[in-house]
């Protein structure tokens, strides 16, 4: 340890402020690889507060005016659910936990091997900034298409309302049954119950008149 004391009051001022920087952002970003690499991170990385999708917005009856969401084009209703529309990604989205850590890490880097070529230390500075703000960008970016594969991969049910489907297992009058409907080139399975006072058999067409959380409401066709 001593050594290591000599060695670091031997550096320039400047040095040992970006090996401050460097060192512990690095630490972060290790522990934050492992902790991915283990499993044990969430599944959207970071705290992205312009992102929307979490909001289940299916049972809203008006927004603004605009009337009932279910009676929205799928295309708005959709980028209603993926945050998207106005930009690629917010400012907050930008500055993730996993952004800043990587912009610390690549600047102190950066920073130290510049002002050890010889680069001046304002020059340093500046090209540490690009490139820390370069990789703040592309993390950004990578948590933001890792956050659309995961949408990508949720069903979202209020786009169902409207739809065609064939019963599965017949819909007592009153009850629960099940219909297959056709959604985006896949078939999903739902459970479904109807307001008629008739038994729908299996095979019936049927439309889903709305959705009522992931249960569909089904009419004869």
């Amino acid at each position: 340890m001593a050594d290591i004391k000599l060695w670091f009051d031997a550096l320039p001022a400047f040095t040992q402020v970006m090996y401050c920087v460097a060192i512990p952002a690095s630490l972060i970003v290790v522990i934050q690889a492992i902790l991915l690499a283990a499993g044990l991170t969430g599944t959207h990385a970071g705290v992205d507060f312009s992102d929307v999708s979490g909001l289940d917005i299916g049972d809203v009856g008006d927004v603004g005016g605009m009337g009932d969401v279910a009676d929205m084009p799928h295309d708005v209703v959709s980028d209603v659910h993926t945050g998207e529309g106005a930009t690629e990604f917010g400012t907050v989205g930008l500055f993730s936990v996993q952004g800043v850590c990587a912009f610390f890490c690549v600047f102190g880097w950066s920073a130290i091997v510049m002002y050890g070529g010889g680069v001046p230390a304002a020059g340093s500075l500046v090209i540490a900034l690009v490139l820390g703000f370069g990789v703040m960008y592309g993390v950004a970016a990578l948590l933001r298409a890792f956050s659309r594969l995961v949408q990508d991969g949720t069903t979202r049910y209020d786009a169902f309302a409207g739809a065609s489907a064939v019963v599965y297992l017949k819909i007592p009058a009153g009850g629960v049954g099940k219909v297959n409907v056709n959604s985006g080139g896949r078939m999903t399975e739902l459970e479904a119950t109807s307001d008629t006072d008739s038994v729908i058999e299996t095979g019936a067409s049927v439309t889903i008149t709305r959705m009522s959380g992931t249960t569909a409401v089904v009419a004869p066709a």
